[in-house]
């Protein structure tokens, strides 16, 4: 498997202006394509060869979308010359929504799979509900009282600013005319409603978990969406994410009054987790194994925990670190395990009794999956990549020097799983690619290793 690096004078684009678009309402001949405006994503879509009815269909659909003066498609939908034309339509609702959606994903938005509710001001409440049917009964007053976004309908960005998917189907036209939604909402908090006794049971579980927890569940997150730190930017101070026992229906409603009334605030999303420059091996004096924080989605380390965001399958899981994981966790970063024992054994409070050996809980670290013996890369937040079908420029935005670097081949195919997975290590990088050319991932391993070192010598990678 050969790499190739080179530079190129510029970063090329990978979008385009399609052809022969004619701006909305301008009378002219329908076109096989056409560029619309879906929350807050550019899309083209391609009709060439497909039957006029179903390039009739499109038009009329999504002819409100389309921009007044002609703009470059960040995303292509390509529709088959041969799609029916009975289910194209619904074809193509299928891949725009697809494509909006990638789009988001590129740019970390946040889906917390919850109800939001928006004032005539722009403030928006996050609310998520318990199930109960007291909790179904308060937010049906609410709506009455407020405009109100169904889960799946809407997606916060990294500011907190409201992106609804699909503003002309779910939003009704007067919230939209009046300024209640779309790029004029800001997230200023959120309600979690439940019964009396789903409030009582989960009061050990603050806030912040709890929403995390909520997103994560029943949310969409993805690998490029910081879960926690979004939620951390929501809570802000304590009285951000509350939780309200609706058994009281005028209580809740003053609660959100008063959410309300507090109106909007700067937010911005947490600075990433740390990325650092690494040796290519991390050696010991004894020459024993050393160890580093599992590939993490995303932590939040807080003053009695730190909340673990971690890949499971094809979803992510939540873990909160306590006490002693914790302190290992945290202090993984490329010591052997005595050190790392030593290390929390001179930092443990000799007031302070464990019920479970700290051996024992390495040892439960190192098999869950939380401590592993090599470590996690991420792209540094400092760098910018564009991308075409056959080439990625990368450049570091921070250093003099601004020539973009170009990757092809196996070389840009490392670059491409570094930003699917944001924390991955060198050995699932090697599985990628080995699966992505069909050869033995140990004979490309030393290639791989060769790779990641140049890149991180120009500084545009790190261990996390």
């Amino acid at each position: 498997m050969g790499t190739r690096i080179h530079r190129d004078a510029a970063i090329r684009t990978r979008c385009r202006p399609l052809s022969g678009q004619g701006a909305a309402g301008s009378g002219s001949a329908r076109s096989e394509g056409l560029t619309v405006q879906i929350a807050d994503v550019t899309v083209g879509i391609t009709l060439s060869g497909c039957n006029t009815d179903l390039i009739d269909a499109v038009h009329a659909e999504y002819a409100p979308m389309m921009p007044s003066v002609p703009v470059s498609a960040e995303t292509q939908v390509v529709v088959a010359a041969d799609t029916d034309a009975g289910s194209g339509m619904e074809l193509v609702r299928r891949e725009v929504d697809a494509a909006v959606a990638g789009i988001h994903r590129q740019r970390g938005f946040i889906d917390f799979g919850a109800d939001l509710l928006v004032d005539d001001r722009g403030s928006a409440l996050i609310v998520t509900l318990d199930g109960s049917e007291q909790a179904h009964a308060v937010m049906a007053a609410l709506s009455a009282r407020h405009t109100r976004l169904p889960p799946g309908s809407w997606v916060s960005d990294r500011s907190g600013n409201i992106v609804h998917r699909a503003a002309s189907t779910t939003i009704a036209g007067d919230a939209l005319e009046n300024g209640a939604v779309g790029g004029s909402a800001r997230l200023i908090g959120a309600l979690l409603l439940g019964d009396g006794e789903s409030v009582a049971d989960a009061e050990q579980e603050d806030g912040v978990l709890a929403l995390a927890r909520h997103t994560i569940e029943q949310g969409s997150p993805n690998e490029s969406a910081p879960v926690l730190r979004a939620v951390q930017m929501i809570a802000g101070s304590t009285s951000r994410i509350r939780r309200v026992a609706v058994g009281d229906l005028s209580h809740a409603l003053r609660e959100v009054a008063e959410r309300f009334a507090e109106g909007p605030r700067t937010m911005r999303f947490a600075p990433p987790s740390p990325v650092h420059s690494a040796p290519a091996s991390v050696p010991t004096n004894d020459g024993s194994k050393v160890w580093f924080r599992g590939p993490a989605h995303d932590y939040l380390q807080r003053d009695h925990d730190v909340l673990v965001v971690r890949r499971s399958g094809d979803g992510l899981e939540l873990e909160a670190l306590q006490s002693h994981a914790r302190a290992l966790w945290m202090h993984a970063d490329g010591a052997s395990r005595e050190q790392l024992l030593s290390i929390v054994r001179d930092q443990s409070s000799p007031e302070r009794s464990e019920n479970t050996p700290l051996e024992v809980v390495f040892d439960e670290l190192v098999s869950e999956g939380l401590l592993v013996d090599e470590p996690s890369w991420a792209v540094r937040s400092n760098v910018a990549y564009s991308t075409s079908s056959s080439q990625t420029f990368v450049l570091g935005t921070d250093g003099g020097d601004l020539q973009p670097l170009a990757l092809e081949g196996p070389a840009m195919t490392i670059w491409e799983a570094m930003i699917e997975r944001p924390h991955i290590s060198i050995t699932e990088i090697t599985a990628w690619c080995a699966e992505r050319y069909d050869v033995d991932a140990d004979g490309i391993r030393p290639e791989v290793q060769q790779m990641m070192e140049d890149l991180r010598e120009r500084d545009l990678i790190g261990w996390v």
